[in-house]
């Protein structure tokens, strides 16, 4: 877990995938992403609504259990629907198993692509363990080799819904939250040490 730049950063393992944008006006860059965005960011969408309305839920499963486990069942099939869409439209063939620093604001990670400073990619992000299913547009910042084949390269995420952020926030918070869990578990298990 780093801070960069004011923001926290944790090193994990996602799938993601990308796609170097043509050079257009930021309108249409816009007009792009709230295209894509929506379809591919259902499933994270339903995720973020879930949680919002999580207090309403539990006061409905205590006043009527019936109808919160009638709706419950709803939102289950909802989220099948939504993830096999999310599935489909992120053409998740194309997803590789990276390691990436990532943050609310952007990640890096080592890439074989040839990325330059000023480009805009496309990116599907794939947070484990829920597969929770981004879309961002990203702009590199910066891109240095790294090793024979490949550079480290730092997106700067410039097109994010919302309700994406807040996913991606909740998620970099319960990894660090099992980061320090895993700490003091080790700490734990440390000898003490003998007084004389």
């Amino acid at each position: 877990m780093t801070t960069s730049n004011s923001y926290v950063s944790i090193q994990t393992d996602i799938h993601i995938s990308s796609t170097k944008l043509e050079e257009c006006s930021p309108e249409a860059l816009s007009q792009l992403f709230q295209m894509r965005s929506g379809t591919i960011g259902l499933y994270s969408q339903i995720e973020y609504q879930r949680h919002e309305l999580a207090p309403a839920m539990r006061r409905l499963d205590k006043s009527n259990a019936d109808l919160a486990e009638w709706l419950a069942f709803m939102q289950r099939s909802i989220e099948a629907i939504a993830a096999t869409v999310s599935d489909v439209l992120a053409d998740t063939a194309t997803s590789h198993k990276k390691r990436v620093s990532l943050s609310a604001m952007g990640m890096e990670m080592n890439s074989e692509e040839d990325y330059q400073p000023g480009n805009n990619v496309q990116l599907v992000l794939e947070l484990p363990p829920s597969k929770t299913r981004m879309m961002v547009i990203a702009c590199v910042s910066e891109s240095r080799p790294d090793s024979p084949t490949g550079s480290l390269v730092n997106f700067e995420f410039k097109h994010i819904r919302e309700s994406d952020q807040e996913v991606l926030i909740r998620h970099i918070h319960q990894a660090q939250i099992e980061e320090l869990r895993q700490i003091r578990e080790q700490r734990d298990q440390l000898p003490n040490p003998t007084t004389v």
